[in-house]
């Protein structure tokens, strides 16, 4: 699998089915657990050669709904570019991308995680767009570490976020879309940000 994950002509390895009665999911691309009869909780991403990961076509494909994962599920996937998150998707897992070094777009605008947490995307070195939901309430400690080519943070209507202490890294100048009617609490420390003209200047001038 090299172009699409879960592409719609993917065929399956040998017993590599889902079973429901046992609760156990295994594809030739990951492996989990399932819970609820139709909830997904992914172990392992077992392709690390997958470019997308898209939690819409495990219920289009399966009928299951992502849910969770296991710490570090997806790190060191050198050659994922793409992860979109749908709805279902409630939770992520500290160093969950770890070092995946072609991730370029985190789509989280469709999921309802709360919190990203520490490490999420640590020295994810070419991702360059997050687009969140306004679900999200906090960005934790060093969620993008390392992630020093980041451009766009999309923050939708309605959204109100606090963002902690070095949350993104120090060398960046992030362009932040903040749609009207999304708030930002604080960014590091204590410094209250009220505009949108304040971010834009806090990023490019901080040191």
């Amino acid at each position: 699998l090299k172009n699409y994950f879960l592409s719609r002509n993917i065929t399956l390895i040998s017993n590599g089915v889902i079973n429901f009665d046992n609760k156990d999911f295994y594809q030739e691309s990951i492996s989990g657990s399932i819970i609820n009869d139709n909830e997904l909780v992914i172990d392992n991403i077992l392709d690390k050669n997958i470019e997308m990961f898209d939690s819409d076509e495990l219920k289009e494909k399966y009928g299951v709904t992502l849910v969770g994962f296991s710490y570090d599920a997806f790190s060191n996937c050198d050659f994922l570019d793409e992860v979109r998150f749908g709805k279902g998707v409630k939770e992520l897992y500290a160093w969950l991308f770890e070092d995946c070094n072609s991730l370029y777009t985190l789509d989280l605008s469709e999921s309802e995680i709360k919190i990203l947490p520490k490490h999420v995307c640590e020295n994810c070195t070419s991702l360059a767009i997050i687009k969140l939901s306004n679900c999200v309430k906090e960005i934790d400690i060093d969620s993008f570490k390392g992630c020093k080519r980041l451009e766009e943070l999309h923050i939708p209507q309605g959204s109100n976020i606090t963002i902690k202490n070095n949350a993104f890294d120090k060398s960046i100048e992030m362009n932040i879309e903040l749609i009207e009617g999304a708030t930002i609490n604080k960014i590091d420390n204590d410094i209250n940000i009220e505009t949108f003209e304040d971010i834009i200047v806090y990023f490019k001038t901080r040191k």
